[in-house]
This record gives C-alpha cells, sequence and structure tokens, in this order.
C-alpha cells in the first residue's frame, strides 16, 4: 500500500510510493479539504485503490458565492479507481446551486458501515459513479441525485425537511428510506404514468420508463417516530420530464437543534484560547442525548484544521467521554441535554 498526502490549497493528491518516484493524482476541482497533508490519512496501492480513513474528514463546503468552483472527486478518463469512505463526507454550501461531484461511472465507491455521510441544505451530493452504500447518507434539506443509478442505493434518511432524492428512470431501484415526510420529495427522472402502490412498509412506485418498457421501483421504508405510512398518503406529480413522489400527513420527527452565539476569532494563539460558543442545544423529541461531534473545518478558501491543532472540553464529571482526532471532537454518553451543553460550551 502506497500513502497519499493532500493539499488542500493547491486541491493535488499526491501519490507517496516508495522509490521516492511521486505520482501526482490531479483533482478536478476544489473538493477534498479537512483531509489533513501532514498526518495523512488517505492510502492507495498502485492501482489506485484509495481509502479514506476512520477519522478522515472529506470535508466539502461550497462557495460563498454564486459561480464559484464545485468541488469533484475524480481521476482522469483513463484511471479507474475504487475508493473507500471509512470517515466523514459531508456537502454543505452557504449559496443555492452547488454541488459536490462524485465523478466517472467507472469508479466505485463503498461507503463502509460506520462512514458519515451528511448533505446539508442548498447543497447537493451528484454521484455519477457506482456505489455501494453500506452506511446511511443523511439529508438534512440537501438534494442527493444520481446520475448513474445504482440498482441499489442502500439507506438514506430524511435527516430533516425539504429534502430530494432523484433518481434516474430505466433501471430496477430498490433501496431503504428513513423518515421520508411531507416536505420532503423523491423525483424520478424519465419515468412517467407512474402509480404508487404500499404493501405493509414496502412502496413500490410502476411506470414508463424512458425507452418503453415497464419499470418498477422498491423502497422500504422506516419509521424512527411511530408514524404510519397509508396507501392514501403517496402523490405521483409529472414534472419536467419526470415525475415526483410526495407523502402527505406525516411530520418529520424531532431532532436536536444547536444555536450558536457569536462564535469568535482564534488565530494562531500563543497559548489554549477558550471558543466560547455561547450555544444553547434543545432536543424537542428526548431529555437525553448520547452523544456529539465537532469539527475544526476549513471555509471556503480559509484553511480550517492543521497537523499540531487541537480542541478540548471540560466534561465536568459529567457520564461524557472525549477523544479527538485529526480535527474531530467526539462526545459519548447517555446524558442530559442540559449537561450536554454545558460541556459543549
Amino acid at each position: 500500500m502506497a500513502t497519499f498526502t493532500y493539499d488542500p490549497i493547491l486541491g493535488i493528491l499526491t501519490d507517496d510510493s516508495a522509490g521516492g518516484a511521486n505520482t501526482t493524482v490531479p483533482n478536478p476541482g476544489n473538493g477534498l479539504p479537512g483531509i489533513g497533508s501532514v498526518s495523512p490519512l488517505v492510502t492507495a496501492d498502485t492501482a489506485q485503490t484509495l481509502v479514506f480513513g476512520p477519522n478522515s474528514v472529506i470535508d466539502t463546503i461550497g462557495p460563498t458565492t454564486p459561480g464559484g468552483v464545485n468541488p469533484s472527486i475524480g481521476f482522469p478518463a483513463t484511471v479507474v479507481a475504487d475508493i473507500t469512505l471509512q470517515g466523514a463526507l459531508y456537502a454543505l454550501s452557504y449559496s443555492s446551486g452547488y454541488s459536490l461531484n462524485l465523478l466517472k461511472p467507472g469508479d466505485t465507491w463503498h461507503f463502509q458501515p460506520g462512514s458519515s455521510v451528511f448533505v446539508g441544505r442548498r447543497a447537493t451530493l451528484q454521484v455519477d459513479t457506482q456505489l455501494e452504500n453500506l452506511s446511511t447518507i443523511n439529508l438534512a434539506g440537501g438534494n442527493l441525485a444520481f446520475g448513474v443509478t445504482p440498482l441499489a442505493f442502500g439507506t438514506v434518511t430524511f435527516f430533516s425537511g425539504n429534502s430530494t432524492l432523484q433518481l434516474n428512470a430505466g433501471a430496477v431501484v430498490t433501496g431503504t428510506l428513513v423518515d421520508f415526510s411531507s416536505t420532503d420529495q423523491i423525483v424520478f427522472n424519465g419515468l412517467s404514468g407512474a402509480t404508487p402502490t404500499l404493501t405493509g412498509t414496502t412502496l413500490r412506485v410502476t411506470g414508463t420508463a424512458p425507452g418503453g418498457g415497464t419499470v418498477t421501483e422498491t423502497f422500504s421504508l422506516l419509521r424512527t417516530d411511530g408514524q404510519v405510512y397509508s396507501q392514501g398518503a403517496f402523490t405521483l406529480t409529472p414534472a419536467g420530464t419526470g415525475e415526483v413522489l410526495t407523502v402527505a400527513g406525516l411530520a418529520r420527527p424531532p431532532v436536536p437543534v444547536v444555536s450558536v452565539g457569536q462564535a469568535p476569532v482564534i488565530t494562531n494563539p500563543a497559548a489554549p484560547s477558550s471558543a466560547g460558543l455561547g450555544l444553547t442545544v434543545s432536543d424537542p423529541g428526548s431529555a437525553t442525548l448520547t452523544g456529539a461531534t465537532v469539527a475544526v473545518t476549513s471555509y471556503y478558501n480559509i484553511l480550517g484544521f492543521v497537523n499540531g491543532d487541537t480542541l478540548t472540553v471540560d466534561t465536568q464529571s459529567q457520564p461524557i467521554t472525549s477523544t479527538f482526532s485529526n480535527g474531530v471532537l467526539t462526545l459519548t454518553g447517555t446524558a442530559s441535554v442540559a449537561a450536554y451543553q454545558s460541556v459543549l460550551n
């Protein structure tokens, strides 16, 4: 196995192969900040099999103004990459119209169990590769769009409202949808004349594929709040060159909410400096929490975590433990919402 390092300023992934003859693999975009170039968490062999380790953070925050370059992760047409994600991949944006693109149908991404994939509000995760999703893709007001529709896309959680899943009709698609609710939608590009059929917790959408012929997409439906789906709640509406699926009468499950006050600016402090976020934490669905994470990330073109940075908390004798690795502070342990708020502050 060779070791890859990443320069988030230049946007270049470098193969530090044995013999000292490094090979530079260009990244055709501004993606991949947050991996760390001093203590690399990306490994690869000569067949371009990449592994983003358990502590890696692919932190791709979109441009602050429209028209910025969309980050992308891919390789030249002559290179076929097999890419394993064991850490975190975040698609975030501060302006609309931003997308993180996983490029090239010949490449294959593997979202491993325990990895974290999060698509935030205004952002799009565009998947134009093959995908084996053994984790959960969390949509928090974002858009997950498959340009190459996999036969099975795994589990997608509609973590917060106004989230969209886009699928291209023409292949028999299966997957699991968690907490699909009234403000969410599923877009079937190219599908026409479709009808939804609910049998227990299995939803089938049957319609005419772009090239003719009948295709049926099958979804397993899960809820975390006890609400129950009904046949009459689903509606398919023609839109553009496809159809849009919505569901009526199912509210979002309550989720924890974190509000941050005025964040300080900390620049190369000579001594440890308090972040003092002044945040508040609430959870309308539970009096306790089991974990939280705080990440030191990049913002637009400002480099975030660098080797040597540390982030610590005082757990205040609460049943909460903390670990910090490669820019991510992880808190675990069952404690009250107030206890987590106090520790985070």
